[in-house]
């Protein structure tokens, strides 16, 4: 590296940590700025241009231990960067938003790797993993975390199809965040968690979820404009708040495993014109279908208990809602923006009167669908079969 010296004279600027009452400082040389504590160093900044950057391992003696938070932060030119044996953690946003960084290679003792280290590097390929390394390794360019079989990174630059290895039992959360190129994603059977905003604004056309598969984290497909169908997903029982706001789906049918729906799940899905709901929910969450414009009917199993504000807000087609139980509470601005509304309800049910939830409400049946969403039989309730990975997963507490 220019300007690096292996005998730089260390410039201190001290400073007490209380946690410790151990004397820390900072030191420049060259492109790198280091922080010390103890014996060990901490690459607190680099300030250089270099396309390749090969981070030291020792500096005057002192073993380099971690990558502080920010470190290569918005970092302009970095396209690869070599981390050494002997570096154990890669903090908070070290790598995030390196708009040229295009590969990253962790050392044989990296164990821990901070919050969105990568976030907004769009350009990043590949993380290669060195092969002794007994915490992590890479997967076709991707990261895994041995220790709890989840798939933890996804770089942002694949594209096309991406199978994820047969032994991965979860989803971290933001894998696959941004993936704008990838259109496809093969999960494994063994599969069992999807973890918070997943696939957040990829490039997705569609998805099957394997059965082992019990719940969606929060905007896990949020985002994903060209998801127009999502397959499987008879093991679910969770679909997180967010799951599916903002995508392309068309129709959606889920199991009848699912007890929890999440609020603004299909919020602003413009596309949704069929739906069939678990016949286990007893609520419909706020916003749920929030302007789910091309919505003309729903039918509402009969468990639900109450349907929350704007949950049907802004549909204009959305004329007829079905009801297979006894009424339930309607909050005030359920229905607010989606002025065609009538309700429908089985005759002989007690309960009902001539209106709900400020709209017309007579009894009448769903009439019946000649192209119905593809039904998905609930296994929740069956003894589940080995699978690749499950083991894994009950370890790792995802079900």
């Amino acid at each position: 590296m220019p300007g690096m010296s292996g005998t730089f004279s260390m410039r201190k600027v001290g400073r007490w940590i209380g946690a410790g009452l151990t004397w820390a400082a900072t030191a420049v040389a060259g492109d790198f700025t280091w922080t010390t504590n103890g014996d060990a160093l901490v690459l607190a900044k680099y300030a250089g241009s270099d396309a390749k950057v090969a981070i030291p391992a020792a500096v005057d003696g002192r073993p380099v231990a971690a990558i502080g938070s920010e470190a290569f932060a918005h970092c302009a030119g970095v396209m690869t960067v070599a981390i050494p044996a002997g570096v154990a953690r890669i903090e908070d946003k070290s790598f995030a938003y390196c708009p040229d960084l295009a590969r990253v290679e962790l050392g044989a003792d990296v164990a821990e790797i901070g919050k969105w280290a990568f976030r907004g590097s769009r350009q990043l390929a590949e993380i290669a993993v060195a092969s002794g390394n007994p915490f992590y390794r890479g997967a076709n360019g991707a990261l895994v975390d041995r220790r709890t079989a989840t798939l933890v990174l996804c770089p942002a630059r694949q594209s096309g199809t991406f199978a994820v290895p047969e032994d991965v039992a979860a989803i971290g959360n933001e894998a696959f965040a941004g993936c704008a190129l990838l259109t496809n994603v093969v999960l494994p059977d063994g599969l069992a968690r999807i973890g918070d905003w997943a696939f957040d604004s990829s490039g997705l056309k569609s998805i099957r979820l394997p059965d082992g598969v019990t719940s969606l984290g929060e905007g896990a497909f949020s985002g994903c404009a060209a998801l127009a169908t999502v397959e499987g997903g008879a093991g679910l029982v969770e679909i997180g708040r967010r799951a599916f706001e903002r995508s392309g789906l068309t129709a959606f049918a889920m199991s009848n495993g699912v007890a929890r729906l999440g609020p603004w799940a299909f919020y602003d899905c413009r596309r949704l014109a069929r739906v069939r709901l678990s016949e286990r929910l007893e609520r419909i969450e706020d916003r749920t279908f929030f302007n789910c414009v091309a919505l003309a009917s729903v039918q509402i199993p009969r468990r639900v208990k109450s349907i929350g504000d704007w949950a049907f807000g802004e549909c204009p087609a959305l004329a007829a809602i079905y009801y297979s139980g006894a009424p339930p509470q309607i909050e005030p601005e359920a229905f607010s923006g989606s002025p065609q509304i009538r309700n429908y309800h089985l005759a002989g049910v007690a309960g009902w009167g001539a209106t709900l939830g400020g709209r017309p409400a007579q009894p009448g049946r769903p009439p019946a669908e000649t192209n119905p969403p593809a039904a998905r039989v609930a296994t929740i309730e069956e003894a589940p079969q080995p699978r690749s990975g499950a083991a894994l997963a009950r370890e790792a507490g995802f079900f």
